[in-house]
């Protein structure tokens, strides 16, 4: 049964008619307003530096010793670990959240699923990837650009890195439990190299994206678009 709403859309959506007398408009109940990503920016590349740090000292122990100082430098590096872990995610469900105040329509995704797909098996290898790729083309500074045709060649980079850095932690274990000294050299060192390019790539994600949505944000503010016009 046609209850007189079909076709119709959010504000930020193509113009429609209204529905017709008598019958409300559908509610939305999340005004799509943007949401900072300065601080969490910072924290987020703190967090990253300190477990780069961590992974350094790490392999470095690995290599004189496998015995207690190992264990205790691990047991260090979790808690740190997963503190970044929940900074990054934020920062990751902040920034896709704002697509929709910055004039953003047709999200492929949504915040809770752009988090989920980081833990979610088979899905993690690609998904985060191209939620953070999204982000990249949906927060153009130029507000009458909605999509950027390029694509974001340090998102590319910094996911080739983040993969790599998962492979040579699990080789870099595998080749130094329970040993130590020179053979141990190799995959340790190989596992920092990677890791230090990959945070560096990490950071130039999360400032790039930050700066970028904070510039569309700053111009459709400038153009006199209200933000709390748009809906999620």
């Amino acid at each position: 049964m046609d209850n007189g709403l079909s076709g119709y859309q959010p504000p930020h959506g193509p113009v429609w008619p209204p529905p017709p007398a008598g019958v409300p408009p559908p509610v939305y109940l999340y005004p799509a307003v943007f949401r900072p990503l300065t601080d969490l920016a910072r924290l987020n590349v703190v967090m990253i530096v300190v477990f780069t740090i961590m992974v350094c000292i790490s392999n470095i122990v690995d290599t004189i010793t496998s015995g207690l100082p190992s264990t205790v430098v691990t047991l260090l590096t979790l808690p740190l670990s997963l503190f970044g872990l929940i900074v990054h995610m934020l920062w990751i469900y902040r920034a896709y959240g704002n697509l929709s105040a910055l004039d953003s329509v047709n999200r492929k995704s949504s915040p809770g699923w752009a988090v989920a797909y980081f833990f979610i098996p088979f899905l993690a290898l690609y998904k985060p990837y191209q939620i953070v790729m999204e982000m990249f083309e949906r927060s153009d500074p130029d507000p009458s650009i909605r999509v950027t045709p390029l694509p974001a060649q340090v998102v590319k980079l910094w996911w080739v890195m983040y993969l790599a850095s998962i492979g040579t932690g699990w080789f870099e274990s595998a080749s130094t439990s329970g040993k130590s000294g020179p053979s141990t050299y190799g995959p340790a060192a190989i596992d920092v190299v990677v890791n230090v390019i990959w945070a560096w790539f990490a950071y130039q994600v999360i400032i790039q994206l930050t700066a970028r949505m904070h510039a569309r944000h700053e111009a459709l503010m400038a153009n006199g678009r209200d933000q709390t016009q748009y809906y999620a």
